[in-house]
């Protein structure tokens, strides 16, 4: 019985395909970055494979029947289109993901979870506003105690430490684009260089400077 399949690795994983004797197959393949490669917190999380039978998810479904058609037929604007209908694929899956049962810890749990999730969004979209654990708890609509519980349980660290590790990675990303050290400061939500250069130094073991001459992408 012909029986379609969506197949993610997350992490770049090596695999091959291979049709079953006498099956014929069709195939398309796609790739995707993420912005902090394997360090960001979205590839940590997910499972080394992600493997979906089409006949469980009918939204993937129809988008995928129209990538395979766009591909099947190149004209104007190709690429564009191949290029926004990965995108809508990428956030079915995720949302396919999110659905089910909830994976035990990590990012991806908090973002599934109607009280955590906004939280991350919010963190997430706007890492350089001054957040506190009180608005944190505001937007969780919780107590102090009960949010930092639920945090730490789901996402297997403290509200702050996540915060802090999030604009880590945006600072290195933004380092190694080149910004200077008083940009990435502020955009990674801290008051102050001098503010910004003690949390790097303390959360990566060395200065911006220093971990940029010893290589940014090692």
């Amino acid at each position: 019985m012909h029986r379609s399949a969506l197949v993610f690795y997350p992490r770049g994983m090596a695999h091959r395909v291979q049709a079953l004797p006498g099956a014929g197959a069709g195939v398309a393949f796609a790739s995707l970055a993420f912005r902090d490669g394997e360090a960001d917190p979205l590839a940590r999380v997910l499972p080394e494979r992600l493997h979906l039978p089409l006949d469980q998810a009918a939204p993937l479904r129809h988008t995928l029947e129209l990538l395979f058609a766009e591909a099947a037929r190149p004209a104007q604007g190709h690429e564009v289109i191949l290029d926004r209908v990965c995108d809508v694929l990428m956030i079915q899956l995720l949302r396919h993901t999110f659905e089910q049962p909830r994976p035990d810890i990590g990012v991806l749990a908090g973002l599934g979870d109607r009280q955590l999730g906004p939280v991350l969004n919010a963190m997430h979209a706007r890492p350089h506003e001054p957040w506190q654990l009180q608005s944190l708890v505001t937007l969780a609509c919780m107590s102090r105690t009960a949010f930092t519980e639920h945090f730490r349980k789901v996402v297997g660290m403290s509200p702050m430490e996540y915060l802090t590790g999030w604009r880590m990675r945006l600072a290195r990303r933004l380092l190694r684009e080149g910004l200077p050290v008083k940009v990435v400061s502020g955009q990674a939500g801290y008051t102050s260089p001098p503010a910004f250069t003690r949390a790097f130094t303390e959360h990566v073991g060395m200065s911006p400077r220093h971990w940029l001459r010893e290589g940014a992408l090692a």
